[in-house]
């Protein structure tokens, strides 16, 4: 039997009780100067400090509290379960605020995150050449990014139960650090001659903090062509480099609850899986089978992750078709290694079988089971140790960890359509348009994996967006303007992945395979009233499209991950003047 208490604003004291308080600010304070050397470089140096400052204070019940108001003490144990008597009188009966406040409690999450930088940049021409002169930037910098995360303690996974322990709640953990970064760049543009120029820059960066990421050198080769007038040619190649997010290597103390398959009892027949027997990975994958149950996920950063490299090379042409109108047009293939990911629970769980029992259950290509690889995985993976009862072997908790993954190779074509209108009376319009599309999105977690190309597969795989148009409408005369934006994100997958009906007796409720694109349109109306007063009015989803609606996912029935705005259509008004 499961049960549910739904509790309505007036048994908890009003809306408030239940509401989730945030209170959020932020600064930045920026100063600098700029000046000449001679009369041919121009310099600029500032520096810049900003902070912003988060609390949630959120209403939790305690699970202490709440578990002797409705099932008083334990009575017992049936294989290795606790028992109770509900108390049918209270479950039933309206709460009053006073109830409520006495097996309840706020929790309270902190966050400041910072960043103070100095910069010193100079650009101007070098020296001449027939073709023309060599233009020239240059740029110093410095940068301390400090981040600390406070969860409420009471939250810690590891913390012992007592009459403090949140109902229902994990932490979002602790997380502490701070990192300086120096960096020096230079760029040239080179005229070869009259119709080619060359673009090269090089960059070094310098991390100083608690990982293995220490400097690097990276660069950007460009070539433009102009063969006439109205049209131009152009191609580049570049190298890059990323140290890991910040989150990734200071995290401590995460956590989260979630359903896995427990592939070690399911395969081994013991724990959980033991009234079955041995059994595959396929014959236990079922609802309602016992090897599948929640499990808690604990998550901390990794202060061993790389950095990430990559590179990447694109060309195109961009084609000024008659005055005021112009079309572009560009391929980019982008190859990026040893980039940050988070092992997923059913890798890790699929793992720890393979390495306790000898084997993998899947005949795709997989890591090899040696001792380091084996001892890493199994001891991300705690099991309860219960004997004589069915707890026995029970995961315990996961402790899920970011890696460096092998490769990820995307490429793809964008493009923009621009035209701007001038009229006599009607004002002036300009219409924008951009199109993107993923040709490729390849990728493999480990090395020894097959790189498989992931575009046209269902959404567990990445979530990928294979077309999104975006354009614009603005119109101004005099005072006024207008602008319409919108955007739309191609077909994606169902959560059915296939075309067909549920079940009897909702056999009514039919889905499709691919979902319909998914659009939004924004609306802004301005005017001016003088050289610094400015009123403004927003719609934001004008049309009050939420999201796609996917009659085969269960609640709330649709994706997030494709393209959704919850919040639907809402207005905006500001009004602003500058001194």
């Amino acid at each position: 039997m499961q049960l549910q208490r739904v509790f309505n604003p007036f048994e908890l004291g009003g809306n408030e009780a239940a509401t989730t308080l945030f209170d959020e600010s932020t600064y930045d304070i920026t100063a600098g100067v700029r000046g000449m050397f001679g009369e041919r470089f121009d310099w600029e140096a500032f520096a810049q400090h900003s902070e912003y400052r988060y609390e949630a204070d959120r209403p939790r019940l305690l699970a202490q509290a709440v578990h002797d108001y409705f099932l008083g003490p334990r009575q017992g144990f049936i294989s290795g379960f606790p028992i109770h008597t509900l108390n049918r009188d209270r479950w039933f009966a309206p709460w009053t605020p006073e109830i409520y406040e006495s097996v309840s409690t706020r929790v309270i999450n902190k966050g400041t995150t910072s960043s103070s930088a100095v910069n010193f940049n100079i650009s101007g021409d070098l020296f001449d050449l027939p073709a023309g002169p060599v233009g020239f930037a240059g740029v110093l910098e410095g940068v301390r990014q400090e981040t600390e995360l406070r969860s409420d303690p009471r939250l810690d996974p590891l913390r012992p139960a007592d009459n403090q322990t949140v109902y229902n709640l994990v932490s979002s953990g602790q997380t502490t650090g701070r990192r300086d970064r120096y960096a020096a760049g230079v760029e040239f543009r080179v005229p070869i001659f009259s119709m080619l120029d060359a673009q090269l820059a090089a960059r070094y960066d310098k991390y100083d903090d608690i990982t293995a990421v220490d400097d690097a050198i990276t660069y950007n080769l460009g070539l433009e062509f102009r063969p006439w007038e109205r049209l131009l040619l152009r191609g580049s190649y570049a190298t890059s480099f990323k140290a890991p997010d910040m989150q990734l290597v200071y995290a401590e103390g995460a956590a989260s609850f979630s359903n896995v398959l427990d592939e070690y009892s399911c395969r081994a027949g013991i724990g959980p899986g033991s009234a079955g027997g041995p059994r595959t990975r396929a014959q236990c994958n079922q609802t309602g089978d016992p090897t599948i149950y929640s499990a808690r996920t604990s998550l901390s950063g990794n202060p061993g992750l790389k950095e990430e490299e990559g590179t990447s090379y694109g060309y195109g042409f961009v084609w000024d078709i008659i005055d005021n109108m112009s079309l572009s047009v560009d391929y980019y293939r982008i190859e990026l290694a040893d980039a940050a990911a988070q092992l997923s629970n059913d890798f890790i769980l699929q793992a720890e079988a393979a390495c306790r029992l000898g084997s993998w259950s899947s005949t795709a290509p997989r890591p090899e089971l040696t001792p380091e690889f084996c001892g890493n995985v199994t001891s991300l993976v705690t099991r309860q140790v219960a004997p004589g009862t069915t707890l026995d072997g029970r995961i315990e908790s996961i402790n899920s960890a970011y890696i460096n993954t092998a490769l990820r190779d995307t490429s793809g074509i964008d493009s923009t359509f621009r035209y701007v209108l001038d009229t006599d009376r009607l004002g002036r319009f300009r219409f924008d348009v951009n199109y993107s599309l993923v040709l490729t999105n390849k990728y493999k977690q480990f090395e020894s994996d097959e790189l498989v190309d992931y575009r046209d597969s269902p959404p567990i795989w990445f979530y990928p967006e294979r077309s999104r148009v975006r354009g614009s409408v603005t119109w101004n005369k005099g005072d006024w303007d207008t602008t319409v934006y919108g955007s739309r994100l191609g077909s994606a997958w169902s959560f059915q992945e296939e075309d067909g009906c549920l079940l009897p007796p909702n056999d009514q409720v039919c889905f499709g395979r691919r979902l319909h694109p998914y659009m939004v349109y924004n609306l802004t109306v301005g005017k001016r009233f003088g050289p610094n007063l400015r009123a403004q009015f927003d719609v934001v989803n004008v049309t009050n499209n939420q999201y796609r609606h996917d009659p085969g996912q269960g609640y709330p029935y649709f994706n997030p991950w494709i393209g959704a705005d919850p919040l639907g259509r809402r207005y905006a008004f500001s009004l602003s003047y500058r001194f």
